[in-house]
């Protein structure tokens, strides 16, 4: 029973740790704190067809 309990409290962890890695690669601006196998899209639109 521990386990259950347990894995989701590391999930929770390990995802504030990395939230915080990318938000300070986005503040510092610096490529070298890009984290490791993070892969950012450039955001696109969709065009809006006029009728």
């Amino acid at each position: 029973m521990a386990t259950t309990v347990e894995r989701p409290k590391n999930i929770a962890k390990q995802m504030l740790e990395r939230k915080k890695l990318i938000e300070e690669y986005f503040k510092s601006g610096d490529e070298s704190k890009k984290p490791a196998g993070v892969k950012f899209v450039k955001p696109f639109t969709i065009p809006t067809e006029e009728r």
